[in-house]
């Protein structure tokens, strides 16, 4: 990382700076330093020579992240305000869309089952042509369906995630899920 840092100090206007720029947070991140994290997805975001801040890539990548960062260090209200503004203010669809679907893990990580159902079902309605890249949607809302003691919505969606996304890594869970949840609604074991 330091080497990647004084890179950045000799070489400001390098075509590499950008990318150098995001992997010393990516980096920190994955240590996890998440408070050093922040601290340099901030200095990217603000860098002037990475572009605009609606539609640089690098810098809206950077905005997800810090989003996950906040998450990891118990700031779960900062990070769906980073998500809120990401998703009002990107110019880039995608990253609008995963800012709505983080913006849903966010409440389920935070045992706020309902409103991460809801969440979740209205980004899947807004951003329909992404579900495919947010499995967690339907598998969170199973489980989400589970802890609230809603057995039967709980069997459908995750019936729904096997269906949709049989190769997932999480589908022995889901389909283990399903076994317990037959037999809480008393399906007979025959």
């Amino acid at each position: 990382i330091d080497a990647y840092r004084d890179a950045l100090r000799k070489y400001p206007n390098s075509p590499l700076a950008e990318r150098v720029s995001l992997k010393v947070g990516i980096l920190l991140y994955e240590q996890p330093d998440y408070f050093g994290a922040l601290r340099a997805f901030n200095e990217h975001i603000n860098n002037k020579a990475f572009g605009d801040a609606k539609t640089s890539l690098s810098k809206n990548m950077a905005r997800v992240a810090q989003g996950q960062a906040f998450m990891n260090i118990g700031k779960s209200s900062d990070a769906i305000d980073v998500y809120n503004q990401l998703e009002k203010e990107s110019g880039l669809e995608p990253i609008r869309a995963e800012a709505a679907f983080r913006r849903a893990d966010v409440a389920f990580k935070t045992g706020k089952f309902a409103e991460s159902m809801a969440e979740y079902q209205k980004a899947l309605k807004d951003y329909s042509k992404y579900e495919k890249d947010y499995p967690e949607a339907v598998y969170h809302q199973g489980e989400a369906h589970f802890w609230l003691g809603n057995y039967r919505d709980s069997l459908n969606a995750y019936r729904e995630f096997i269906r949709k996304f049989p190769t997932h890594s999480d589908t022995p869970f889901a389909t283990t899920r399903v076994g317990e949840l037959l037999e809480i609604l008393g399906a007979d074991p025959t």
